[in-house]
């Protein structure tokens, strides 16, 4: 009885110090295994990993792995930019078998985890992860031979990466990169490379043509001829006069103002004055009248006989920007087709988004004119120092209409078609000289247009 007592005993004192041992091992364990002692001490609401970052919509996602507990529980994450612990009922997500693909806005720093009652420890996002996500880049560009245009590279990033951002050009006969400008050099159509140090590639395509010049007063500039330009070449014309509209913003002032200065400050050759028989609505129906002959109010430069496709009407014509053509006045001789005052300003605002119908200037025997829209002011100094007439304003007197392409602090610069010798044409006004001209009236055109767009006073 003795014997199987003592046995008894020594078989406790093993097995206390079997237990002791496991213990001692186990928290040895704990102490030595970082990871694991947070995540006890941490009751489990801690992160192992994040990784695999996707940009998904323009948002930005990485999954997001919670360590293994000793049993399993209900988490959920939050990404926040604030180190304020966030309140459990918030915008939390659930994580599911230990992972959850949570997005992150560029500027949160912080990842909190929680489980039903509980908000764990805060994490920096950057003692995980740094990297670029992906690169937003411009829209393709088009520029004129020596243009210099800035790269908007927009990084969307997570953590505190390496913002190094690097550019390289395809050809640089045709565009070549200078810091972070892109400069036209020839014509022709390349790739820009954009790229960061985390394996992100975009690519902007570029395309450069001497077809026009920079934004420049030029009255002295040859009058556009017959078939001027092939039709690839008109095609060419058209999609730059729409990129620089679209880039201002179709529909809006700046739209308007943008096709006014491409026709008159950027395209190589003046359109000819051309008296209008082209006007649907015209003087009583008194002489024949042909859509696009003499005020060309499509969309587009009238430079190619695929346009001869949109004319609804023709008497003399068809006939292109600077073929000739039978004029209906007095004279019924030739001239080069062109624009008339009202056909010109008509142009621009249809071009730029605002088809208010096919007007004249003025002087139309109780039809709708230009001027009969918009707020009429008179001319005056006071007008003029209040800063308050903008480029897209349209500037008139009895008979003729015009349309302002530029201001500064001294000068209004106005753009119309001039009778015959001169063409589209663009004067430089100091605004005593403007006060003093035969022009009587400025038209605010802020009610039509509702949106200013990308707007500038001047090019």
């Amino acid at each position: 009885m003795i014997e199987k007592n003592v046995v008894i005993k020594v078989i406790e004192w093993i097995a206390v110090i079997i237990i002791i041992f496991a213990l001692i091992f186990i928290t040895l364990i704990i102490i030595k295994d970082k990871d694991l002692r947070e995540n006890i001490l941490n009751k489990g609401l801690v992160i192992k990993d994040i990784s695999n970052i996707f940009v998904d919509n323009e948002s930005v996602y990485a999954c997001v792995e919670t360590a293994n507990f000793i049993f399993e529980k209900d988490l959920w994450c939050i990404a926040t930019d604030s180190e304020k612990t966030p309140d459990i009922d918030g915008n939390w997500q659930k994580i599911i078998d230990n992972k959850c693909n949570l997005k992150i806005d560029s500027d949160d720093k912080y990842i909190y985890i929680r489980d039903t009652k509980n908000v764990g420890v805060k994490n920096n996002i950057s003692d995980y992860i740094s990297c670029i996500a992906k690169i937003e880049v411009n829209n393709d560009i088009k520029l004129i031979k020596d243009e210099r245009k800035k790269i908007n590279a927009n990084p969307i990033i997570i953590g505190k990466p390496d913002m190094t951002i690097t550019y390289a050009s395809k050809d640089e006969n045709i565009a070549r990169v200078e810091n972070d400008e892109i400069i036209g050099v020839n014509d022709g159509i390349t790739e820009i490379l954009v790229s960061d140090n985390y394996g992100n590639t975009e690519i902007i395509n570029v395309e450069v043509t001497s077809l026009i010049t920079m934004p420049q007063i030029n009255n002295k500039k040859p009058f556009i001829s017959y078939m001027q330009y092939t039709e690839e070449e008109a095609k060419i014309l058209d999609n730059y006069l729409f990129y620089q509209i679209d880039e201002a913003g179709y529909k809006t002032r700046a739209g308007v103002v943008a096709a006014a200065r491409f026709l008159t400050l950027e395209f190589q050759y003046r359109i000819p004055y051309f008296v209008e028989n082209g006007r649907i609505t015209h003087f009583n129906h008194q002489r024949p009248y042909a859509d696009g002959e003499g005020r060309y109010y499509h969309r587009g430069l009238y430079l190619s006989k695929d346009k001869y496709a949109d004319l609804e009407k023709s008497v003399a014509g068809p006939m292109m920007w600077g073929g000739y053509i039978t004029e209906w006045s007095t004279d019924n001789g030739k001239m080069k087709n062109g624009l008339d005052c009202s056909g010109f300003v008509c142009w621009c605002l249809i071009n730029g988004g605002f088809d208010i119908g096919d007007i004249g200037g003025g002087l139309s025997e109780g039809l709708p004119t230009l001027s009969d829209y918009g707020v009429s002011q008179k001319i005056t100094m006071e007008l003029l120092e209040s800063k308050t007439v903008k480029a897209g304003d349209l500037i008139g007197l009895d008979g003729h209409i015009g349309i302002i392409i530029g201001v500064d602090d001294e000068h209004v610069y106005v753009a119309d078609t001039l009778y015959y010798t001169k063409g589209t044409w663009v004067t430089e006004y100091t605004y005593k000289e403007l006060v003093n001209s035969s022009w009587t009236n400025i038209y605010d055109y802020t009610e039509i247009y509702e949106k200013e767009g990308n707007y500038t006073n001047m090019w």
